[in-house]
């Protein structure tokens, strides 16, 4: 996770230990189980780092004690201290290019300020249900391979929201039935966004018909859902080309791979949406 040093395990009649680590395309998950208290000094490389207890709370220096099953993201700009108790610790490693492709591409740099280090509490729920939907992916790579992708950037967008934005109080107002429908909507292409779609899928999916979506979409969002699904992939494509491996990679491949087939129209597509063709994008990838 960081370069550790200075691991101190309080006295027990009977020590265990237990750890396992997936890595998958842009996140690595980790998971230590310990029979004791233990404490260890870390200085961290700036690459993001959540972690956080089932049950029990996590002390970083000083701090107050972390609440149990909350995510909390560890200090990337100082060496801390880190106590855990006895217990299993989750800790989740997003890679700090991938984070700020997604906060480029998606929320136009928004985010682009230090994070903090405890979550909104409005956004707790979606973020552990990311966390979950990755974890999945990353234990069973053979399942849904083209949503792989979909699922990180969910996620990368979850932890922007949710370590990015304030406490501030929650809207007391009521939210329309239609602002409803429209948010469904939205989140469920997010999630399928690499499958075929049609119009109608996304009506059964959200319980409304195509001419109250479509009206609905318009006047909330400015676009109909199936650009706005347009939107989504295109943005999915950018950032695959900004992370990908310019040798290894074309266009092509990854423009197929969102559904993309006329290269001429996906090409001018993409201009005008990122004012930049694709190619150039992968040209000055990372």
């Amino acid at each position: 996770m960081y370069d550790g040093r200075d691991v101190r395990f309080a006295p027990t009649d009977r020590f265990a230990f237990r750890h396992r680590t997936v890595r998958h395309h842009n996140v690595a998950l980790l998971s230590s189980a310990v029979s004791t208290t233990t404490a260890a000094s870390f200085t961290p490389d700036g690459t993001p780092v959540l972690a956080w207890l089932t049950a029990g709370c996590l002390r970083v220096d000083d701090d107050a004690p972390t609440r149990p099953g909350v995510p909390v993201l560890l200090p990337t700009d100082r060496p801390f201290t880190l106590i855990v108790p006895a217990g299993t610790v989750q800790v989740l490693r997003v890679d700090g290019g991938f984070l700020d492709a997604v906060n480029g591409v998606v929320f136009d740099h928004r985010f682009a300020g230090r994070l903090r280090s405890r979550p909104t509490e409005a956004e707790v729920s979606q973020l552990l249900a990311r966390i979950d939907a990755v974890a999945v992916n990353a234990l069973h790579p053979d399942r849904n391979p083209g949503g792989h992708l979909s699922a990180q950037v969910l996620l990368a967008e979850a932890v922007l929201r949710a370590f990015g934005g304030t406490d501030a109080e929650p809207d007391a107002r009521p939210v329309r039935r239609t602002v409803n429908t429209v948010q469904l909507a939205q989140a469920w292409l997010a999630e399928h966004c690499d499958r075929p779609l049609q119009l109608a899928d996304v009506c059964g999916a959200v319980g409304v018909s195509s001419r109250t979506l479509q009206e609905n979409f318009v006047q909330h969002v400015g676009v109909s859902p199936m650009t706005y699904l347009l939107q989504v992939r295109l943005d999915r494509v950018r950032i695959a080309l900004q992370l990908a491996d310019r040798a290894e990679t074309t266009v092509a491949e990854v423009a197929h791979r969102w559904g993309f087939r006329h290269m001429g129209r996906f090409s001018s597509t993409y201009f005008q949406r990122f004012d930049e063709y694709p190619k150039k994008t992968l040209q000055t990838s990372t």
